[in-house]
């Protein structure tokens, strides 16, 4: 359902529909807005070096065991590689990328949000490129709302919280044999907690945009990961809009703002 061109998937609940031909604005530009300058491809000359995802939840994933993730044997198995960028980086003819000033173009983990070399962060390609787009601002991935995974997954949490472990199991447990891969099953959970949740719904949702909400809710987005310190959790809410503030004598501004 992320590759390119897909007309319709069963798992889609809600989806806005994406074509390469058409001008969509920054929202649609899934892949060449994380890529470096040289990994140009299709109609694109160069890429924008942008967004990566932190070590922290990048760690948390079973590299041996979950298909879902980069992996080098089951890519050469069964053509499966979704997921991450990390390490040298290839053009589309093999050949190594470099940086702009000469050297290796490596992706790595560290990031720093002071200074940072061009090369820093673990870049996220879950919906696949158009190696023959035209247009910088469109692109043929559509953009999932809802989907049928999130359904089961907001059940199992429900459950798990109402204290139905059983059902939470079986829930959480279908969702990762649809996920396994010929070959490659992924490891059913003998038994399961609120922080087990979070990560499943980190390892099918991730770069859909619904992380912060799922750490606020499971009470985790105050604490520390990459680049980011504990914080207050004042910063669970936004602040409210000095403009609003300002003509609204009832609007009281958030705590911490």
């Amino acid at each position: 359902m992320f590759q390119k061109d897909v007309t319709e998937h069963p798992e889609f609940i809600l989806r806005v529909p994406m074509d390469d031909n058409v001008t969509m604005g920054s929202g649609s530009v899934w892949v060449n807005f994380t890529l470096h300058y040289s990994q140009a491809f299709g109609n694109i000359t160069s890429c924008w070096n942008g967004p990566s995802t932190t070590s922290t939840f990048f760690n948390t994933w079973d590299k041996t065991n979950d298909v879902r993730f980069y992996d080098d044997r089951i890519k050469s198995e069964t053509g499966f590689n979704q997921g991450f960028l990390v390490g040298q980086q290839y053009g589309l003819d093999g050949t190594a990328l470099e940086q702009r000033n000469g050297d290796p173009l490596v992706f790595v983990p560290e990031v720093n949000l002071t200074s940072s070399p061009e090369n820093a962060g673990i870049r996220v390609v879950k919906f696949a490129p158009n190696p023959d787009t035209q247009d910088q601002f469109s692109s043929p991935n559509d953009v999932p709302i809802m989907r049928m995974s999130d359904v089961y997954l907001m059940r199992a949490e429900a459950e798990l919280r109402m204290g139905d472990e059983a059902s939470a199991l079986a829930d959480v447990n279908y969702l990762r044999s649809k996920r396994s891969a010929p070959g490659h099953t992924l490891p059913q959970y003998a038994s399961l907690t609120l922080d087990d949740i979070l990560k499943e719904r980190g390892y099918e949702l991730y770069w859909e945009g619904l992380r912060r909400q799922d750490l606020i809710r499971f009470g985790k987005f105050t604490e520390a990961w990459q680049e980011k310190p504990a914080t207050d959790a004042s910063k669970e809410l936004y602040p409210l809009p000095q403009s609003a503030v300002d003509v609204n004598p009832n609007l009281t501004q958030n705590p911490g703002y």
